[in-house]
C-alpha cells in the first residue's frame, strides 16, 4: 500500500503544488533536487542488491523509482513531467503483483522471505515462474513494458536539462537489472531450500498473500522467541547441590501431610 500509492503523494505535491506556485524556487533548487533524486536512485539500487529479504528488495526498488520520479519533475521539462506521471502510475501497477508473488514464494518456503531459503520451484511451478518473470521484466523497464516509457521520458527530460546527471542516472537502470534478475533467479531457480514446497499457483494463494505480512512477522517473532527462550532447569543435580527453598517447603508439607494421615 505504501510502496504503490502513499509514496506517490509527495511526488504529486511537487508536481501540482510546488512547481506551479514556486517556479523561481524550483528553478533555483533544481540542481539540488536532481542530486537528491540521483542519490535516491543509487542508494536504493545498491541496498536492493545487498539485502536478501525479498520485501526489502522491493522496498529499496521503490526508493529508486521515486528518485527517478523526482528527477523527472525537477528536470522542469514537459518530457520529464509526463514521464514522472506515467512512472508513478506504472510503478503502482508493477509493485502490487510483485508483492503478491513474493508472498506466494514465501508461502512455499515455510513463511520465510529470505532468498537463501527459496529456490528450485521453476520447473514444478511454471505458471508462478512465468508470472514472476513478467513482473521482474516490467520492474527493470525493458522495452515493451509499462515502466520503460516512464523511465525513457524521465531520462530524456533530465538529459535536456542536466547532461552529467542524466549520464550518471543511466547506471540506475543497469543496477535495476542486476537486483531484479538476482531476485528472480534466487527465488525461482538455483538449488531448492531446506523447507521449500514445489506447488503451482492457485486461487488460494490470493488469500494467503493477503495475510503474508502478518504471517511473516509472526514467523519472525516465533523464531526469535524460540532462539531466546530460556532453557528449563535440568533435573539432574550434582550430589552436593541443595534443593531450592520452594522445593524444600513442598517436600516438608507433603511429609507432614503423610504423617498426620498415618494412623
Amino acid at each position: 500500500m505504501f510502496s504503490g500509492v502513499l509514496s506517490k503523494v509527495a511526488a504529486y505535491a511537487f508536481l501540482r503544488i510546488v512547481t506551479p506556485l514556486l517556479p523561481d524556487a524550483s528553478a533555483h533548487f533544481q540542481t539540488l533536487m536532481l542530486l537528491i533524486g540521483l542519490a535516491s536512485v543509487l542508494y536504493g539500487s545498491a541496498m536492493a542488491f545487498t539485502t536478501t529479504d525479498t520485501r526489502l528488495i522491493l522496498g529499496y526498488s521503490s526508493i529508486a523509482q521515486l528518485g527517478f520520479i523526482t528527477m523527472g519533475i525537477f528536470s522542469l521539462t514537459s518530457q520529464g513531467a509526463q514521464g514522472a506521471i506515467l512512472q508513478s502510475f506504472n510503478h503502482g501497477l508493477v509493485v502490487a503483483p510483485a508483492f503478491f508473488l513474493v508472498g506466494a514464494a514465501a508461502a512455499r518456503s515455510s513463511g520465510s522471505e529470505d532468498l537463501r531459503d527459496m529456490g528450485g520451484i521453476a520447473f514444478r511451478a511454471p505458471v508462478l515462474t512465468a508470472m514472476f518473470l513478467i513482473v521482474a521484466m516490467a520492474n527493470l523497464a525493458i522495452p515493451g513494458s509499462s515502466n520503460f516509457v516512464g523511465e525513457f521520458l524521465i531520462l530524456l527530460g533530465v538529459f535536456n536539462a542536466k547532461l552529467v546527471i542524466a549520464i550518471i542516472a543511466f547506471t540506475g537502470v543497469a543496477l535495476a537489472s542486476v537486483y531484479t534478475l538476482r531476485l528472480f533467479i534466487r527465488a525461482m531457480h538455483n538449488r531448492p531450500g531446506k523447507d521449500v514446497e514445489s506447488r503451482e499457483l492457485s486461487l488460494s494463494d490470493s488469500l494467503c498473500s493477503s495475510r503474508s505480512s502478518s504471517r511473516s512477522s509472526h514467523w519472525r517473532s516465533t523464531r526469535s522467541c524460540r532462539s531466546t527462550r530460556a532453557r528449563p532447569p535440568s533435573r539432574h543435580r550434582s550430589p552436593g547441590h541443595a534443593p531450592s527453598p520452594h522445593r524444600t517447603t513442598t517436600l516438608a508439607t507433603r511429609s507432614t501431610f503423610t504423617i498426620t494421615k498415618t494412623p
